[in-house]
């Protein structure tokens, strides 16, 4: 025979085994759909909830496939306050109307698949134990509880900018903080430090302002491996104005004193090439291990490859009773720079 026939051959049986298919059907046990709550009371802020459902991965393919099965006009969401018996109800917050076709008339910007979203007239405040139960036709009721914690003081020893070995940096430069942080009233608390710059500028005649944030970087020992600036969690708490995180638990005193630094814009450069204003501030945040267990347990997903079939499983932390989610507070304070 000759070898194109050979190849010929080869190249049919090839084809021939590549269309082969077997169903493989699935005999593991199949979960139920059930609410899916999420919530993150801030003291001083109103309260804001997200409530859909899971749905079985077999069922619901990918995420554009996801229908949801809530009913919202049957449903309800409460809050409970300091164990009082007479709940909030929370008001359900309407999509918000763009045009996203761009054909002159208002769409959803959040589709009718998408959660819903409920707010509440009461603004949690710090030492607040609140409680959130959601009902809904066709699903078991789920609730959760949270207690906003008391920020931990934070004092400002020193900050100063310092000069690089080359002169001024112009438009960038290093700046050096000596922070005290004393030990807060529940050990279980998890902190986070974030600077940012407020400017003010002028803009089209008129004026603005912008903020941008930096990153924190130290070497003390308090943040090794609970959130310095080499962690991931760097990233990933940035929406809760974090950039270096540590336990409660970690503090070796009543009151710990320690060294950090971060690279952000020149603010006498700024001022002197025509920012009306210029500011820093460090937000200290202190937040429930709910938030941290949860974000850690988000961060360890997100890393991993979700669409290998060789990834281990990673469960999402959820302290919600009868369904998943997670409902967890913090409380922040705003300390002025002299920069």
């Amino acid at each position: 025979m000759k070898k194109s026939s050979l190849f010929v051959l080869l190249l049919l049986t090839l084809a021939g085994f590549s269309s082969c298919t077997k169903e493989i059907k699935f005999k593991g046990e199949q979960t139920d759909p059930k609410l899916v709550l999420y919530s993150l009371a801030r003291a001083g802020e109103p309260l804001e909830v997200e409530i859909s459902n899971s749905a079985f991965f077999l069922d619901a393919g990918p995420v554009e496939n996801y229908s949801s099965l809530i009913r919202r006009e049957e449903g309800s969401v409460k809050l409970y306050v300091n164990d009082n018996s007479v709940p909030y109800y929370l008001t359900y917050r309407e999509p918000v109307m763009i045009d996203v076709d761009g054909d002159g008339l208002p769409d959803y910007q959040n589709l009718p698949k998408a959660p819903l979203y409920y707010d509440s007239t009461y603004v949690p405040a710090e030492g607040d134990r609140l409680r959130l139960v959601a009902s809904f036709p066709g699903f078991d009721e789920v609730s959760a509880e949270v207690q906003v914690p008391v920020c931990t003081a934070l004092e400002v020893n020193s900050a100063a900018g310092r000069e690089s070995e080359g002169g001024e940096m112009y438009s960038y430069r290093y700046y050096d903080l000596t922070l005290t942080v004393h030990r807060g009233l529940d050990p279980q608390c998890y902190y986070g430090i974030r600077p940012y710059v407020w400017m003010e500028y002028t803009y089209d005649e008129g004026t603005d302002s912008t903020t941008f944030s930096w990153d924190l970087q130290s070497d003390d020992f308090l943040f090794q491996g609970n959130g310095s600036g080499m962690d991931q969690l760097t990233q990933l708490l940035n929406d809760d104005d974090v950039s270096m995180l540590f336990a409660d638990s970690k503090i070796p005193a009543a009151d710990y004193t320690f060294r950090c630094n971060f690279y952000g814009y020149n603010a006498d450069y700024l001022r002197d090439n025509g920012v009306l204003a210029v500011k820093y501030y460090l937000i200290f945040t202190t937040m429930t291990p709910d938030l941290y267990y949860y974000r850690t347990s988000l961060a360890t997903a997100n890393g991993d490859s979700s669409f290998s079939l060789f990834s281990e499983a990673t469960s999402i932390y959820s302290n919600v009773l009868g369904g998943y989610g997670c409902f967890c507070a913090a409380s922040a304070k705003k300390i002025a720079l002299d920069l």
